[in-house]
């Protein structure tokens, strides 16, 4: 205690920044000082929003569809030299089907992500 009833824990003087970069794809932080000495380690990426895509019931005749896997990879790359960071966002969902008629198949369908960016320094 400093005996002024509490310790002090964190310094918010020294605190990492957050900033919200918005949605896209691409986004130039160069107006950020110190751009030039941020890497990937400096940026978060969060799936936003799904694209459109259907199953539609006329598709498995009457059947039904059990989900195999889901897949979401994000990535990210930051060029230190323009400011520049680009992310890219897939939803990927594989499903068997099983028709009304007692024989079934695998498909495949993927969807673009919408990616929220953020800074951190």
């Amino acid at each position: 205690m400093d005996g002024a009833g509490a310790d002090t824990v964190l310094n918010f003087s020294t605190a990492p920044k957050i900033i919200n970069l918005g949605t896209g794809t691409s986004f130039n932080v160069s107006s950020y000082n110190g751009y030039q000495k941020f890497t990937n380690s400096n940026f978060f990426i969060i799936p936003e929003s799904i694209g459109n895509f259907s199953i539609a019931d006329t598709q498995m005749g009457g059947g039904s569809a059990n989900t195999t896997s889901i897949t979401l990879p994000i990535s990210k790359s930051y060029n230190a030299q323009n400011g520049v960071l680009t992310c890219s966002a897939q939803l990927n969902l594989s499903f068997y089907v099983r028709y009304s008629s007692g024989s079934g198949g695998s498909f495949s369908k993927s969807a673009s992500v919408t990616c929220r960016a953020y800074l951190v320094y």
